[in-house]
Parts: C-alpha cells; sequence; structure tokens
C-alpha cells in the first residue's frame, strides 16, 4: 500500500498467476502429463497414474494460504534443524541490538498520551505524522523499515514506536529505555510445529493476510486490540525507495492488467473482485507517481500462555475474535520461529 490511505484487500505477497500459485502450476502441469501418459500407453504403467495422483494432491492447499507440498516442504527443513535457538539483546550507548536469525539494532520510542486518541482526534495527527515519516525514508536510496508494537503489560497497553537509530522520532513520542518491555533477554528459543517457547511461556505467531472483509467505517486492526487473548501486535512497515516503488507499482498494475485480459480471452467472466483489485492497484500506481511512499506491511499477533491447554483455549478466542471482526489470519504452521523473530523490534528474521 501507499502512505496515503488505501482500501487494502487480500495480501499480494504471494506471486499468482491467474489465481495459481507458480508451484502450483507446475504440479498441476505434471500430473496433467502423467495421466496423459498412463491414459493413452499402451502397457499402463502404475507409477504414472501415482505419480498424477501425487502431484495433484501437493497442489492442494490445506490452510490459508499453504499447500500440501509447501507443508512438506517447512516439515523437511524443520526436522534437518535445530529445535533450539539462541538470542541476543544488549545496549551500545544509545541503542539496541538484537541477534536472532539475523542482527539489527533500533532505537524505542514510547506513546505520550492520555486517554482514548480517537475522541480527541489524536489517532489521525499521529497517523499522518507516521505518513510524514514514511514518505521522507522513502527518498532513501535504499529500503527502510520501522514497527509500531502494542503490548498488554499486566492490563496496561503500551504503544511503541521502533525506529533505526538514525531516524528521529516525531512529537509526542518520548525514549523508552526499558527494551524487556518489548522482548525478554532470555537467551534460548525452543520451536515447535504451531508455537515457541521462550522466557518459560508458550507463544504462537500469526500473520494477518486478508483485510478485505473488514467495513470501511472500521478501524482495521482495533478488533485485534480488544481480544482479550492477544499479548502483542507488531505493525512492521517496509519502506521501498522512491524510484523502486515506481517500478513495482508499474509492474504490479501491468501483471493484474495482463492476467485479467488472458482470463477474458479464455471466456471467464471478470469478478467483482477482480474489479476492486484493479482499481485498488491502479490507484497505489498513482498516489506513487504523486511521491507518495510505497510500504509493505506485516501484522503479526501473538498470544502467550502457561501450558498447552491455555494456549488452544486463547487461540481459539483470538480466532473467533478476528473472524468475527472480517479479519483472516494465517496460523503458521512451521513458521514460528520465524515469525517470532519477525515480529520482534527491528525484525531480525
Amino acid at each position: 500500500m501507499t502512505s496515503s490511505a488505501v482500501r487494502l484487500g487480500e495480501s499480494d505477497a504471494r506471486f499468482r498467476w491467474m489465481g495459481v500459485r507458480p508451484h502450483q502450476a507446475a504440479l498441476l502441469l505434471v500430473a496433467a502429463s502423467a495421466l496423459a501418459s498412463w491414459l493413452v500407453a499402451d502397457r499402463r504403467a502404475w507409477w504414472s497414474l501415482a505419480a498424477a495422483l501425487a502431484c495433484a494432491a501437493f497442489a492442494v492447499r490445506v490452510s490459508a494460504g499453504d499447500t500440501v507440498a509447501e507443508l512438506v516442504h517447512l516439515g523437511v527443513r524443520r526436522g534437518l534443524r535445530s529445535r533450539w535457538h539462541q538470542i541476543d539483546v544488549f545496549d551500545v550507548e544509545t541503542h539496541t541490538f538484537i541477534s536472532a536469525k539475523s542482527r539489527a539494532s533500533f532505537r524505542c520510542y514510547e506513546l505520550e498520551h492520555r486517554g482514548r486518541l480517537d475522541l480527541t482526534g489524536g489517532d489521525r495527527a499521529l497517523g499522518e505524522s507516521l505518513r510524514d515519516v514514511a514518505d521522507a525514508l522513502a527518498q532513501r536510496s535504499t529500503t527502510s523499515r520501522f514497527s509500531l508494537h502494542v503490548t498488554d503489560l499486566g492490563g496496561e497497553a503500551t504503544t511503541v514506536l521502533v525506529l533505526a537509530p538514525e531516524v528521529s522520532a516525531p512529537s509526542k513520542w518520548r525514549p523508552l529505555d526499558d527494551h524487556e518491555r518489548l522482548v525478554s533477554a532470555a537467551p534460548a528459543v525452543l520451536e515447535r510445529w504451531t508455537y515457541v517457547r521462550h522466557d518459560d511461556q508458550l507463544v504462537r505467531c500469526y500473520r494477518v493476510f486478508d483485510f478485505s472483509a473488514v467495513r470501511e467505517t472500521r478501524p482495521l486492526l482495533a478488533s485485534l486490540q480488544r481480544a482479550g487473548s492477544a499479548s502483542s501486535l507488531s505493525l512492521h512497515v517496509e519502506v521501498l525507495s522512491a524510484s523502486r516503488a515506481r517500478r513495482l507499482s508499474a509492474r504490479a498494475a501491468h501483471q493484474l492488467d495482463s492476467d485479467v485480459a488472458a482470463a477474458s480471452a479464455a471466456g471467464f467472466r471478470r469478478s467483482a473482485r477482480t474489479s476492486a483489485r484493479q482499481r485498488r492497484v491502479a490507484e497505489r500506481e498513482s498516489l506513487v507517481a504523486e511521491g507518495r511512499a510505497l510500504v509493505r506491511l506485516g501484522v503479526y499477533v501473538t498470544i502467550g500462555a502457561d501450558s498447552l491447554s491455555a494456549l488452544r483455549d486463547a487461540h481459539t478466542q483470538l480466532w473467533r475474535h478476528a473472524h468475527d471482526h472480517g479479519l483472516r489470519l494465517e496460523r503458521g504452521w512451521g513458521r514460528q520461529y520465524a515469525w517470532w523473530c519477525a515480529q520482534l523490534p527491528g525484525s531480525p528474521a
């Protein structure tokens, strides 16, 4: 999306061609070829039929965005690597360094406010100040990042802005030196298929991948903050350079128009969802041409519990609450450690 308000929909982070992932198309093509070979062969070999069925099964989606082939790939990779990981957090002068899958440095700022921002208009002013930060970072020649973290500490919500050390914070943000309010300094992390264990707590991470069902009159993420099971909500913003933003927005518009033209030529009607996506992509391209920053958003929600049964209850509550308010979440099977690192300050993933 851009730094200006654009209607959000389903994530386009995963490349699709006419709605099909590249590996799905390849698997279906191999399955069709193997089935055709089995049908026309004089002596029908059992392995041709088995290969066709296996490739077709691997192309099936079993969860939000994941196919059987991807889950098998994740399972094999997880079985080959260690389940124990190390994390290191330390301060050097005014900077905080974190080392997990990679290393990152950052500074934290806490929001200064009293009362509800939406009643005083402070939420709009806060959003405009962060938009100005994104527009300024877009003038750089490289990709920049910053993030917002909302944590619930003993019933008290804290909003923290994480910036690179060389970036100045906007007004109404004061420096926060206590980084342990965002991440514990416990060094060991145990990775499981559906959660990670860190600092004697079970933590499960989710990623929001579809906002299309949220009503335009509602704030996008307010429902997640009101979910009692959500212990942390992090919004990571990757600001692309102006030259790269123009190139990517133009390519996305051209790719979508080409897919729609190919589908129409094949006799398929254009759906309302496709039309809405075309309007959204065209609006994004025009805003980038006007000088707005093009950003990539990553929204992560984490829940924590002391036992596996309590974690399951928290999952059920969060999943139902998000679905009722129009948000679709990815479970992150086999990706829990990667997503846990991605939602940390500095995103050392």
